[in-house]
């Protein structure tokens, strides 16, 4: 049962139809007919259509997200996993106001699975050591996001936007957990823009500037 799961900029250097056609839809049409695609939304694809050729080239679930909200933030299943896409921009900014149905979804969304493992993605990291680790996005993700992930013990977030790989340790209430607790975040935004140098951080393990992906192979009690 494979997929791909894409943490956001899909397309440079804005989200316009004509970057999704060829640098999106041209470049993976191949891959596309052999296994799914799930994305969450970057800031560069809500640069010059606001997000609107994002969601209008793709069929994402839509359980319990208004019409207003559609593709920007979703949830599904996938054999033992609960996945969850999250919005790091608009619909983050707006839940963050108290205008938004975000964060109020998320954390129903979070009460009524039975799966034993739940992964969130989301673009913006809230724990990284990078060019973008102060950014008004990122402040939001850990100081709104990730204390519903701790609510719920998600075990694991895959972050993009940072280009580059980075591992953190695992995270619990803004700290370092002790072993077998917390949250792990991987940023996984080397897919092929311009690297980013990578910073020391006190949340990151593992840190590299390299262009990469990551691979995850998950069964009932592990991943890897």
């Amino acid at each position: 049962f494979e997929k791909i799961v894409h943490t956001g900029d899909l397309v440079y250097p804005t989200g316009t139809y004509e970057s999704y056609e060829k640098f999106y839809f041209d470049f993976y049409r191949q891959m596309m007919t052999e296994v799914p695609f799930f994305p969450c939304p970057g800031n560069h694809d809500y640069y010059e259509y606001h997000c609107a050729p994002y969601r209008e080239v793709h069929s994402l679930p839509t359980d319990g997200v208004s019409q207003a909200d559609s593709a920007r933030y979703y949830s599904y299943d996938w054999g033992n996993i609960h996945f969850i896409s999250l919005d790091s921009n608009d619909s983050l900014v707006e839940a963050a106001a108290g205008r938004g149905k975000m964060l109020e979804w998320l954390e129903a969304d979070l009460q009524k699975t039975d799966k034993y493992w739940r992964i969130v993605y989301i673009h913006h990291p809230a724990y990284s050591g990078g060019i973008h680790t102060d950014e008004t996005e990122c402040r939001l993700v850990r100081n709104y996001v990730a204390p519903i992930l701790d609510k719920y013990a998600v075990p694991l977030v895959l972050n993009g936007h940072e280009h580059s790989y980075q591992r953190s340790y695992t995270i619990k209430g803004g700290r370092v957990a002790g072993k077998g607790d917390g949250t792990l975040y991987i940023t996984t935004g080397g897919g092929g823009a311009t690297l980013h140098p990578v910073f020391s951080s006190p949340f990151v393990e593992v840190a590299e500037s390299r262009y990469h992906y990551v691979v995850c192979d998950v069964t009932e009690a592990s991943a890897q």
